[in-house]
């Protein structure tokens, strides 16, 4: 029975897990292009706000010889800093945003359309309401992880409650 009861539940799983790893790649996606659209907004604002008559920007450090490839078993030295204007960031920065405009709009072509349920259509869910359950929150295994167990203790169940990563006592853990 317990064997039956944990093949029953990661069947369920596998059925929750589809798709779920488009899904986590998207949000990070967006949780990225959203820090870098701050980023573009600051940076562009702070740009504006710099005054028209501040004096003018020191001049490009010296131009040093090119770098001597270093000997065996030695360090090359540092290339020097190279200093970059406002305007160069900023072009920098709006490429990068659309980089990651680019780079979800090319993830939601590859999840396609919204999943449609059907008898033929699996349409999983999403992590957060379906973890895996024999894993804990912050990704230890539970006892019964290697074996799909289903034994009380075994596998996770509640994901936020703390959890032996070892069976119950006395019980082996056999499927």
């Amino acid at each position: 029975m317990n064997c039956a009861i944990g093949a029953l539940i990661n069947e369920n799983y596998q059925r929750d897990a589809v798709g779920q790893e488009l899904e986590q790649e998207l949000s990070a996606l967006r949780q990225q292009y959203d820090i870098k659209k701050k980023q573009v907004e600051i940076f562009d604002r702070t740009i504006r706000g710099l005054s028209a008559y501040r004096p003018p920007n020191s001049p490009p450090p010296p131009s040093f010889p090119p770098r001597p490839e270093a000997p065996p078993g030695m360090l090359a030295p540092p290339i020097p800093p190279v200093a970059v204007s406002f305007d160069t960031r900023l072009l920098q920065l709006r490429g990068e945003e659309t980089a990651l405009q680019v780079a979800i709009e090319a993830k939601l072509q590859e999840i396609g359309g919204p999943c449609i349920k059907s008898a033929t259509n699996t349409c999983g869910r999403t992590q957060t309401a379906a973890p895996n359950p024999w894993m804990t929150a912050d990704g230890q295994k539970c006892a019964g992880h290697d074996t799909i167990e289903a034994l009380e203790g075994s596998f996770c169940a509640h994901w936020g409650s703390p959890v032996s990563q070892l069976p119950p006592p006395g019980i082996p853990l056999f499927c």
